[in-house]
């Protein structure tokens, strides 16, 4: 019997999945094929890679995205206690999830759903960090139409 090569990879074991070519690849138009904005950065939060997805939530080209932080999107709407208790988070659980109001590049401001998850580097460090963008205003309208519906 086959095993799936996602059974045997775990966070503290990032190279059992990047062994298998096959598993890389399928990972890879994972991303691509998201309906959810990805992106991936290194330890100092410079972004290394996005998927279509991103773009198109957030306005910018792929390759305006790399090498930026994703600050870029910040709106204002936040003040420091919300982004001190996100790192805490990050440092404590190596997650953090929640609803974000970001700035697209054309300046309009959208709310998103996002969850950011800490990647461990060999040595058990940050080594990268993985942030899942979907778009909540759908739930809003969503909402919206549940009222006039009752």
């Amino acid at each position: 019997m086959s095993r799936s090569p996602f059974q045997e990879a775990s966070a503290t074991d990032p190279p059992a999945l990047a062994e298998d070519a096959g598993a890389s690849h399928l990972l890879a138009r994972a991303m691509q094929s998201s309906p959810d904005g990805l992106l991936i950065t290194d330890a100092g939060q410079r972004i290394i890679a996005t998927n279509p997805a991103m773009c198109g939530i957030c306005g910018y080209a792929h390759t305006e995205l790399l090498g930026q932080t994703p600050r870029l999107f910040r709106s204002g709407h936040h003040d420091a206690g919300f982004y001190a208790q996100l790192w805490q988070s990050l440092r404590d659980t190596g997650h953090w999830r929640g609803e974000v109001l970001n700035r697209r590049k054309d300046g309009a401001i959208h709310p998103q759903l996002v969850g950011i998850t800490a990647i461990p580097d060999a040595q058990g460090g940050i080594g990268h960090y993985l942030a899942q963008y979907m778009d909540s205003g759908f739930l809003g309208r969503y909402q919206a139409q549940i009222g006039r519906a009752h």
